[in-house]
Formats: C-alpha cells, sequence, structure tokens
C-alpha cells in the first residue's frame, strides 16, 4: 500500500509593492522618532530639526491619528480598491481623506481615545479626555525621557472634539508635509525604490516567513512579530529609503505591510553581501552602548541572576531592570531560564560567539 501523501503546509504570500499610505505612516514615525533614536538616514534628522515646534508637535500628535487609518482588521484604508491611485500617489491619497465625511473621523477620534486608554488606564475609558491625554504624555515621557516627547494633548484635544476640525488638521499638515518634505524626497529615491522592487521581485523567496524577512532585511524576525505574521494572509514588503537598520510592521485587514531598508539592495545590481550583515550588526552593537547593559552582562557573565538580584546589585528600579533585559534577550545577547516561577538570566554565550564572529568579519 501506498503510503498516504504529505502535503507541506502552503507558505505566506509574499509580494514586493508601493504603499504610499505605509510608507508616509512610516516616515512621519521616523520623524517621531528621530529624537530618540538612531540610525535613520541623514534626512530624517534633518527635517525632523526643519520642521520646528510647531511642527514637531503636529507631527507627534497626529501620526497616531493616521497610524489608525491604515491599521487593525476593519482598517478604513481597506475601503480603497487595489487599483485606486492613492495607494502611490501622494495627492490622490489626500484626495481620499479630504473627501470622507464627518462620520469616518469621529470614528478614528473614538479608536484614538480607546486606544489612548487602554494604553494609560485599562478599563478607565470613559474618563475625561483631557485627564487621558494628559496621562497618555506622561506615559511618553516615562518611555523616552521629556526632551523627547513632542505630543501636544491641547492640540489633540481640540482636534479630537470635533471631527472637522480633526480633518482639517490632520489634511493641513499632511499636505504641507507632503509639498516640502515627503513628496521631493519620494521623487529623489525613486529610482533606489524601483531597483529594490526589480530586484526582490525577481528574487525566489521559498520558506517560512522568518526565513523570508531575515533574507529580505538581514534581521531576525522578532518573536512578537512572527505571532503577527502567523495570522496573515500575505505579507506585503515595502521599502523605504530612510529607515536605516529598522523595520516598521502595520497590519491592514489580511496583509501585513513591512516597511524594510531598501539601501540593502543596490539599484540596478544584485545585493551587496556586506550590507545585510552591517544591519544585522546594529541591533546588538546598540544594545551594547549602554553602561547599564554592560554591567547586567558583566554580573551574568560570571552567574545566573534574576531580575530581584540584578536590582539589588545595580541599584536600579524594577522597570528599569524589566527594560534593560528585554532588550538584551531580544538581541540574543542573554537567555533566560524559568524554574519555579522565576526568571533566571545569563549571557548566551553561542549567540555571543556568533556576533563576535560576525563582527570580526566585517572588520576584517
Amino acid at each position: 500500500m501506498l503510503p498516504d501523501l504529505i502535503e507541506a503546509v502552503p507558505t505566506l504570500d509574499v509580494a514586493f509593492d508601493m504603499s504610499l499610505p505605509h510608507d508616509l505612516l512610516a516616515t512621519l514615525s521616523l520623524m517621531v522618532k528621530a529624537p530618540w533614536r538612531s540610525g535613520f538616514s541623514e534626512w530624517v534628522y534633518e527635517t525632523a530639526a526643519a520642521l520646528g515646534p510647531d511642527g514637531r508637535r503636529a507631527a507627534a500628535t497626529l501620526t497616531p491619528l493616521l497610524g489608525i487609518v491604515v491599521r487593525g482588521p476593519d482598517a478604513p484604508i481597506l475601503a480603497l480598491p487595489a487599483e485606486a491611485a492613492a495607494w502611490r500617489d501622494l495627492d490622490a491619497y489626500l484626495a481620499f481623506l479630504e473627501a470622507q465625511p464627518s462620520a469616518f473621523y469621529a470614528d478614528l477620534a473614538a479608536r484614538f481615545i480607546r486606544d489612548v486608554g487602554e494604553c494609560v488606564a485599562p478599563g478607565e475609558v470613559g474618563r475625561p479626555l483631557a485627564a487621558l491625554l494628559g496621562d497618555y504624555l506622561d506615559d511618553q515621557r516615562a518611555r523616552r525621557g521629556a526632551t523627547a516627547v513632542y505630543f501636544d494633548p491641547e492640540l489633540a484635544e481640540a482636534a479630537l472634539a470635533e471631527p472637522i476640525l480633526l480633518r482639517e488638521q490632520l489634511t493641513h499638515f499632511l499636505r504641507r508635509f507632503g509639498r516640502d518634505h515627503y513628496g521631493p524626497s519620494l521623487a529623489r529615491e525613486a529610482d533606489l525604490l524601483r531597483g529594490a522592487l526589480a530586484y526582490h521581485r525577481r528574487q525566489s523567496y521559498r520558506g517560512q516567513i522568518d526565513d523570508i524577512f531575515g533574507a529580505v532585511t538581514g534581521r531576525v524576525l522578532p518573536h512578537d512579530s512572527q505571532l503577527v505574521l502567523a495570522r496573515a494572509a500575505e505579507v506585503v514588503f515595502v521599502p523605504s529609503p530612510h529607515i536605516g537598520p529598522y523595520f516598521y510592521l502595520v497590519t491592514s485587514g489580511p496583509r501585513v505591510f513591512i516597511s524594510f531598508n531598501a539601501r540593502t539592495v543596490a539599484a540596478g545590481r544584485s545585493a551587496e553581501p556586506s550590507t545585510p550583515e552591517v544591519v544585522h550588526l546594529f541591533p546588538p552593537l546598540k544594545a551594547l552602548a549602554d553602561e547599564t547593559r554592560l554591567h547586567i552582562l558583566a554580573l551574568l557573565q560570571a552567574s545566573e541572576h534574576t531580575q530581584d538580584s540584578l536590582v539589588a546589585a545595580l541599584g536600579i528600579s524594577q522597570p528599569t531592570a524589566s527594560r534593560h533585559l528585554g532588550l538584551l534577550e531580544r538581541v540574543s545577547l542573554v537567555r533566560v531560564r524559568r524554574d519555579n516561577g522565576l526568571k533566571y538570566y545569563s549571557v548566551d554565550r553561542a549567540a555571543g560567539r556568533d556576533f563576535v564572529t560576525s563582527l570580526q568579519a566585517f572588520l576584517a
């Protein structure tokens, strides 16, 4: 008797394409993160500075609302047919936003208020809007430092209170940003983006999504992103000229859009073998560029520690220790062993040796 046929699970559909709504959101997110992140293109830092205080406040306040347009299982952007010009043309996308009725913006405001409430006061979404926004600002300051936060609660409160005003604020800012910064940059980088798309479309990417992600970006796919992609019907990789060693993932209905560094592939040529390696080295190198994390690694080098013992040894707070350990674990410099409900941290020596070997090969 013939054995049963073993059918391989089909791999996820993967595409390479431009999506202006997603690229614009990713670009604005870079502007917001520029004061406290390194590694973006020089254009990001120059543009963030050129926006001035008012522009930075508008970007930090309105970008989360723009994210709601493209994010989620029923993202409003899904109303656009696949052939719509708004997927690739800034003016068409702005026209789409300007044509939406007040109910569209009332829904955006309601979703944003719900998200803020879940972020800073779970179960207390009914609190006054001003209080929620104030708590949200405090949360952002705690995460990023006071000098890196430009979110404006007064601007947000005024825009959220009236759907028509929200539409005017959002479209006015996007039109100005698109005219003065985003549009010219997109035109200058057109050849790079076309070259990146052409290169990746010529490849035959097979296997699991984490393997494909690594081949495209030169990065290891984080575990939480694997869980997101496991539920997707299609993954669309969107090349970005400014994102540096990072990636930006947004779920829009059944599809997941991943903005990645277009410069890992030179336009019209094969992929540069050294460039993905540089991108891959950035996360652990950045993790090592912190005195507290180096002290943590020094202690873990000698023996296993729990978070509590590290807190006691270094005199840092529990949240600080948790944040540093989480980052070191994400870049595979430490590993975790669970025993009787406790987490024991130690240096991941095998991963560390691989990192040192890669760094030596790069510098040789």
